[in-house]
């Protein structure tokens, strides 16, 4: 799933100490925010990181390592670099934006941004299967719909479609049976959700998102996940349960808000 750059956290010493050394920095990165010139943002986010990267001091990238995030002034530094990788990626520089998912892993491995769910579907459209797969061995506890895809695209690139593709897929399914149906749409969304819930058909539009790419970049892809959903659907235990409690859910929330609205 994608993440949005926040707000700069309220100054704090250190974040203040920051920003004191670079006083432009937090400025050109809210400036990148705003403009609609893809090309401007990429120069802006790129000032910024390495206004930061000045700010902070080279000393810091490894002592703190693994803990960036949890220290406040690093912050402002992750949201630009983040900018910048998805500038890259929009501009079609993959490796680009990839060099700078993976460095933001290693700063930062408990990943409060979202970076794994850009990095990943990257990984594949690259051809990178290998290190996609290394990754993900170490994320077994992963419970949404763009890991769960991302495992059964994978387990399709590197054996076509074996069992364990198609294994894959049915766990994928069950957790989110809407992807399919977005990765197959004929026209891309105008708007990508925001936020979303597992299961729901918000998660799926942002998960066909970030997946579209890397399933277009593998041939006979989108073949087989439709050829192999549309087999699901008859199958009651992999599919139809699934969608069933889904609409339960569904039912359940638009009841609720209907309440609020009568006690207002």
């Amino acid at each position: 799933m994608t993440t949005p750059v926040h707000k700069t956290v309220p100054a704090v010493s250190s974040l203040a100490r920051v920003a004191r050394r670079c006083k432009n920095w937090l400025h050109r990165r809210h400036t990148a925010e705003r403009t609609n010139d893809i090309n401007e943002a990429t120069e802006l986010h790129a000032q910024g990181v390495a206004a930061g990267e000045r700010a902070l001091g080279r000393e810091r990238f490894e002592k703190d390592a693994g803990h960036f995030w949890g220290l406040l002034d690093t912050r402002p530094y992750m949201r630009a670099r983040l900018g910048l990788a998805r500038c890259l990626e929009l501009l079609g520089r993959d490796e680009e934006a990839t060099n700078h998912y993976c460095e933001m892993l290693r700063l930062n491995p408990g990943d409060n941004q979202g970076v794994r769910y850009l990095y990943l579907p990257l990984l594949l459209k690259l051809g990178r299967d290998a290190e996609a797969a290394r990754y993900m061995k170490d994320s077994q506890d992963e419970v949404t719909a763009v890991w769960a895809y991302t495992r059964a695209l994978l387990a399709y690139r590197l054996g076509g479609n074996c069992s364990s593709a198609q294994m894959e897929l049915r766990k994928a399914v069950k957790t989110n049976p809407h992807v399919a149906a977005c990765l197959l749409a004929d026209e891309e969304p105008d708007e990508v959700p925001e936020s979303f819930s597992l299961g729901s058909h918000e998660e799926a539009e942002i998960c066909a998102t970030e997946l579209r790419s890397a399933f277009d970049a593998t041939p006979g892809a989108l073949e087989w996940l439709e050829t192999q959903t549309r087999s699901l659907r008859r199958d009651p235990e992999s599919y139809v349960s699934t969608h069933k409690r889904y609409n339960r859910a569904s039912r359940r929330k638009r009841r609720s808000r209907e309440r609020k609205r009568r006690r207002r």
